[in-house]
């Protein structure tokens, strides 16, 4: 039976219970079962440990990660190859790149890319080198190795790195406005991700929900951010940058139909979020839409507040900013993406 791959899916998966232990009971008494060698369940290990650096990762446990990441190399230069290696070091450099380090891992990632002949290592060169061009907002270089990034995973006919460098692809596309894209890009990570990987899940659909508000799909919009919020409350997730921009995501979302009062909470929630997670582009971003809630409410006076605190902490050098903006729809100017 094939997989249910609609956003209401996910609702499922945050409340699934174990599996019955039954049918394992029953596995184990089958005779002539194959005997698992040492080697075998060696490299068991390390591939576990590969999916554990994966899932630090994407929850952002970026310390457990990098502690992860060193164990696996200790085991792959004991046991390993040197394609196993390179794997651990892209592994790690995408660690050290989330946590700020860009400058220190560029070029091990550029020789990795240009000497190994293994796709899946290839990949995650190129990918992690995509991800360091778009923290320097280098957009085309990025672009390039996005691109480069789905070439490769698309021969290694793994669907977790077809699906993440979708996309990437499509953060590229939503930070150049061009939604209906980046929207194409999600929609095939999406179906790539599979129901394990749910914070990816979370994150594309997210996204693909700002996209359908950006584009005026207010009902579809919405329906992606409601299924994310739903599932984000199951797993008790109460803070972090994903939450951030969803919560942006919402009050995007209610400035479109011009419900000021919810877009204000949420815009609030955004700010805090972004706060408490050092993110100073998701603080700017709820100042930005704040003060075109407080606009829509009638509120000049508490609109030109947030206007001023903007210019204060992110453009010192522009004094007129705040009346520039109280006479502009800022929302329009506001990109949460890029």
């Amino acid at each position: 039976m094939a997989r249910d791959n609609t956003p209401s899916a996910l609702e499922g998966l945050c409340n699934a219970s174990e599996p019955h232990a039954f049918a394992t009971v029953i596995q184990t008494l089958k005779p002539d079962q194959p005997t698992m060698t040492r080697e075998t369940k060696d490299r068991d290990h390390f591939e576990n440990l590969r999916h554990r650096i994966r899932t630090a990762v994407g929850r952002r446990e970026l310390q457990h990660a990098l502690a992860i990441c060193d164990e696996a190399y200790r085991w792959a230069e004991g046991q390993g190859s040197q394609t196993d290696l390179d794997f651990v070091r892209c592994s790690r450099n995408a660690v050290l790149l989330h946590m700020g380090h860009g400058d220190s891992v560029v070029r091990e990632l550029q020789m990795i890319l240009m000497r190994s002949s293994d796709p899946l290592n290839r990949h995650m060169a190129s990918y992690n080198l995509s991800f360091f061009y778009e923290l320097r907002e280098d957009f085309e270089k990025s672009g390039f190795y996005a691109k480069l990034a789905l070439d490769h995973a698309t021969q290694t006919d793994l669907d977790y790195y077809r699906a993440r460098s979708y996309s990437r692809v499509g953060n590229l596309s939503i930070r150049k406005s061009q939604f209906n894209e980046a929207l194409e890009s999600y929609n095939r990570a999406w179906e790539l991700f599979v129901d394990e990987q749910l914070y990816e899940r979370l994150a594309v659909l997210t996204s693909m929900g700002y996209c359908h508000l950006a584009c005026g799909r207010i009902a579809e919009g919405f329906e992606n951010l409601f299924t994310v919020r739903r599932s984000y409350i199951r797993l008790k997730m109460g803070c972090g940058m994903a939450l951030g921009r969803l919560r942006l995501s919402f009050c995007f979302g209610y400035l479109e139909l011009e419900k000021c009062h919810q877009a204000s909470l949420h815009g609030i929630a955004g700010m805090k979020i972004g706060e408490q997670c050092g993110d100073h582009e998701l603080v700017k971003k709820a100042l930005y839409l704040l003060g075109e809630a407080e606009k829509l409410r009638g509120d000049d006076m508490a609109a030109f507040t947030y206007f001023a605190k903007l210019q204060e902490e992110y453009y010192p050098d522009n004094p007129f900013l705040p009346d520039l903006l109280l006479d502009n729809d800022t929302k329009q100017l506001v990109n949460l993406w890029a």
